[in-house]
């Protein structure tokens, strides 16, 4: 059996929160639901994703948008291998619950917006869907330089560092960013 996908649970945690907090009919909706259930079956991931699912569904227009996906980590001990495999789930859900919808005839339509560098994940399972690439922008890189150069003129105005320090800093920022 494998296990419990702490990544998508807490995200669509956050997702469910959100739309209850904005729709009084899905609060409403997933109260009741709720109620049916004991407390084993409330936490179960089961559960979080069909109380997702439901609530988005119930939605006309959605626009989800998950930032950093490459970078999710719900637990310090997993591998690598395991957060990708995470990073997978997330997107197969939304993959999922989309596919479900019928363009034609559908009343919802859920938009995702996925961003993150570039880790294999990504670019495999979101191959089919358009992208935009931005650090093949030049401005892009010019951006980032931009506010490393605002950034450390401000920290080295703080705490009194010299010129040479602004300009490490600098170079650190833009050089680890990588787009």
């Amino acid at each position: 059996m494998k296990p419990d996908n702490q990544t998508l649970d807490g995200l669509l945690l956050s997702l469910l929160a959100q739309l209850v907090h904005q729709d009084s009919v899905v609060l409403e909706q997933t109260y009741q639901r709720c109620l049916a259930l004991n407390q084993q079956q409330i936490h179960s991931s089961d559960t979080i994703r069909d109380l997702a699912s439901v609530a988005l569904n119930s939605q006309k227009m959605c626009f989800v948008i998950i930032d950093g996906l490459d970078e999710c980590r719900s637990d310090s001990s997993r591998s690598p291998s395991e957060e990708q495999e995470e990073q997978e789930d997330v997107i197969n859900w939304f993959r999922d619950v989309m596919a479900g919808q019928d363009p034609e005839g559908s009343q919802t339509c859920i938009r995702l917006f996925v961003s993150g560098r570039r880790n294999g994940v990504l670019e495999e399972h979101l191959s089919s869907s358009p992208f935009i690439q931005l650090e093949a922008a030049a401005e892009h890189s010019q951006d980032i330089e931009t506010y490393a150069e605002r950034r450390s003129v401000e920290i080295c105005k703080k705490f009194r560092k010299s010129d040479e320090v602004k300009r490490d800093l600098i170079n650190r920022v833009t050089s680890a960013a990588q787009g």
